[in-house]
């Protein structure tokens, strides 16, 4: 994957290449960014200068309590929604397309409740938060990064809450 930014004013564009790996964070060698640079620099303006470079990764990890429908385990429910938010977060198979996270897209919470809910067997998301590690601004409790970084998933923090029984009283 890759992505270009133009900076006008300074003659330059930023490319920012992702290989395709298994890893959480693939990261480009320097032969990777060279070979990308020279081919690259066949198609480029004569007054334009390149700079290719690897992603700016930040680490988003979700805190939740997730109250299950009956007829669930715990631990299995706890397994398929840490899993289905690391899918989501992943930059090369992961957001919102499932085409990869995309550059300089935000994490918001409403989308991270959906993922969730979106589990069979969930019932309701009751307390969520976002963390992440890295360079990015927490605003209205979502995860704003700079437009050449991507997201990698963390560890997640799920707390699974079992269906409340209710109890009826007879008069």
């Amino acid at each position: 994957r890759a992505y270009a930014v133009p900076y006008p004013d300074e003659n330059l564009v930023k490319v920012t290449v992702v290989p395709y790996s298994p890893l959480e964070r693939p990261t480009p060698s320097q032969g990777f960014l060279n070979t990308v640079c020279r081919h690259l620099d066949k198609h480029r303006l004569l007054t334009t200068n390149l700079n290719v470079i690897p992603p700016e990764y930040v680490q988003v990890s979700v805190d939740a309590e997730v109250r299950i429908k009956p007829q669930n385990e715990p631990e299995a429910m706890q397994e398929k929604i840490e899993k289905a938010l690391s899918n989501f977060l992943n930059p090369l198979e992961g957001g919102p397309d499932g085409d990869g996270w995309p550059f300089g897209r935000s994490v918001y919470q409403s989308e991270i409740y959906e993922v969730i809910e979106g589990v069979t067997g969930v019932d309701c998301v009751t307390r969520l938060a976002l963390r992440a590690a890295g360079n990015y601004k927490y605003k209205d409790g979502n995860i704003n990064i700079l437009p050449l970084s991507l997201v990698y998933p963390g560890t997640h923090n799920i707390e699974i809450r079992e269906p409340e029984t209710v109890c009826k009283k007879r008069y």
